[in-house]
This record gives C-alpha cells, structure tokens and sequence, in this order.
C-alpha cells in the first residue's frame, strides 16, 4: 500500500500535498466525533446520585421499631405515642418500593456502562486502525522522499547545470521546496 501511495504523490501537485494522509484521519475524526456527542448527553454523575438516594432511604429504615415495647399504663398515658405497627410497615413497604426504582436505575446505568464499554473499544480499534494508516502514509512519504533526494533531484541538478537555463534551476528549486514539505508533512 505505501508503495502506491509513493507513486501517486505527484510534485508538481502541490495540492494533494496539502491533502496527503487525509482519508485515514477523517475516518478517526467522524467516529470521535459521534462518540464524544455521546458522551456529552449523558449525566456522568448518575450513578453516585442514585447509590445516594439509595443510602438515604436505607437509613431511613429501623428494624427495632417492630418490635413492641413493655410499658406502664403512665407511660402510655403520657408519654410518646408509639408508631402502629401498620405505620412502621407502611413504610417498610414505600421504602422497598423506593429501592425497585432504585434498583431499575442501576439496571439502566450497568446497560449504558457496558455500552459505553463496547463503544470504548471500538474506539481503541479504530485508533489501532488510525495508527496503522497513518504508518503507512509516512512510510510512503519516506519513500518518495528517499527517491527525490537520491534520484529525481541530482538528475534534475545535473541537467539544470548542463544547460544553464533558469527554467531548470527553478524547477530544481521548486522540488527542493516540495521535498521540504513532504518531510513536514
């Protein structure tokens, strides 16, 4: 592959200079561009909050008060009102209502954690992918680079001598520039 993207890079097409190694970076730039409008619309703090909610209604919850206390007619007479047993219940029952809504959240959560996952190694493989293209567009660029400084450019240097034209020297100067950018690039 890097031996036909050598051949199609043209020096005197100073634009496909301009372009070279696009196609494999606009691949990796569409892909990371829809992952990261993903990532922008969900809530990151989702989970902490609902492990909070849960927590709280957890403490909310006190076993001890089913059980009945001994306690003196006087006690009864003036002190405190016990909660019913139906109240305590009651919400025993609201609490674990609470926590199925809880629990349904976490579901939710573990589903788009896993299909973050999914999309975090397609990620790693199209970065994979990126970094081999972009291997071979250096390659390729090494290559022509090779073949213009020990080739193309000494005969072109050559023939400008021998004829002493301007013209010739310019075009040697020109491919001296491309040479230059091709390295940048």
């Amino acid at each position: 592959r890097a031996y036909k993207l050598a051949e199609q890079i043209n020096p005197k097409n100073h634009a496909l200079l301009v372009s070279y190694g696009l196609p494999a970076q606009s691949k990796l730039l569409a892909f990371s561009n829809v992952m990261l409008e993903q990532v922008q619309r969900k809530d990151i703090g989702q989970v902490g909050e609902i492990l909070d909610e849960f927590m709280k209604n957890l403490n909310e919850v006190h076993p001890e008060d089913l059980q009945q206390e001994e306690t003196s007619f006087l006690a009864r007479l003036f002190g405190k009102r016990k909660k019913s047993i139906q109240e305590v219940l009651s919400r025993f029952h609201k609490t674990g209502a609470q926590i199925d809504r809880i629990s349904v959240k976490l579901e939710r959560s573990k589903n788009m954690l896993l299909s973050d996952n999914v999309m975090l190694d397609r990620l790693y493989e199209n970065n994979k992918d990126y970094f081999h293209s972009l291997n071979v567009y250096i390659a390729a660029g090494e290559m022509k680079l090779e073949e213009l400084h020990n080739k193309t450019i000494p005969a072109l240097k050559k023939a400008s001598l021998a004829s002493n034209d301007p013209m010739k020297q310019q075009e040697v100067e020109d491919l001296l520039q491309f040479a230059d950018q091709l390295d940048q690039r």
